[in-house]
């Protein structure tokens, strides 16, 4: 079974991450917390190994890519600030709330297994922030649309 699965290290960072993430986010020991937790990281693990063992995709994760993710606390506290400045500005009528789309040059391919693993990567550290979620990829012309 392991010898067909074609991302084995993501499915075992999965089988550890998910009880991890869990305990963190009830932040509770009791038994019906754990219990939950459980089969919750059961469904995560048996998802996980459905998706190792069809995909037909390659992904390349370097480190310098995944260490990245130092980013994601501030770009979280930016956009927690920026939402709070805007429902004030709102509530005191000063300004209207504007929302925006977005458009970024990105460097993207559906070939290059390097690319898309930065793409993916890329999506997961913009849509962190909770005032940013990307819309499209487009690697044709190497371009993101984000709303904001």
């Amino acid at each position: 079974m392991w010898a067909e699965l074609r991302h084995p290290v993501i499915l075992a960072v999965t089988i550890v991450a998910a009880p991890l993430l869990w305990m963190l986010f009830v932040a509770s020991f009791a038994i019906h917390e754990m219990l939950v937790g459980i089969v919750a990281s059961a469904a995560t693990v048996v998802f996980s190994l459905f998706v190792a063992r069809e995909s037909k995709v390659e992904l390349i994760l370097k480190f310098r890519d995944l260490a990245q993710c130092w980013r994601i606390p501030f770009y979280v506290l930016s956009g927690v600030t920026e939402i709070t400045l805007v429902l004030l500005k709102d509530l005191l009528q000063i300004a209207p709330p504007g929302s925006f789309y977005r458009v970024c040059g990105f460097d993207t391919s559906t070939h290059d297994p390097l690319r898309m693993s930065r793409t993916i990567l890329a999506i997961a550290y913009t849509t962190a922030a909770p005032n940013c979620i990307v819309l499209k990829v487009d690697p044709t012309q190497s371009r993101m649309l984000f709303y904001q």
